[in-house]
């Protein structure tokens, strides 16, 4: 499996957690088959049961929709080396009451990018 997926999975598994409050639950993974080494079953999804939020465009939405309820906005911007993905939440947001914040992260791939900012976001203290 190379380095790039795995990070990936890593990431797709941080969002779902923090995110999503996801809880990973291996016991149910070994009931359908699931590969019975935890490093193996953190990057085994056969069956669609951890979306691949950082490699995915389609799986964005979510959580947009999700740190918009947090109070939160997302704006993407293009270059040359890639996206920059900024969540911010301000008086030009209308969500004035959750107090000022600002994350941008930059990556080659955009759903990458969204991953890494909403990380920062909710390590910065965005809650529900």
């Amino acid at each position: 499996m190379s380095d790039t997926l795995s990070i990936d999975r890593a990431l797709d598994i941080q969002i779902a957690e923090k995110l999503f409050a996801y809880t990973l639950d291996y016991e149910f993974a070994d009931t359908m088959g699931a590969p019975r080494v935890p490093a193996l079953r953190d990057q085994y999804d056969e069956w669609g049961m951890l979306p691949f939020y950082s490699s995915d465009w389609n799986e964005i939405k979510p959580i947009v929709a999700a740190m918009r309820e947090r109070g939160c906005v997302l704006s993407i911007t293009q270059s040359a080396d890639g996206y920059g993905a900024r969540f911010r939440r301000d008086w030009d947001t209308g969500a004035i009451s959750g107090g000022r914040l600002s994350v941008i992260s930059y990556d080659p791939d955009m759903a990458r990018a969204v991953c890494l900012a909403a990380i920062k976001a909710l390590d910065v203290g965005v809650r529900e």
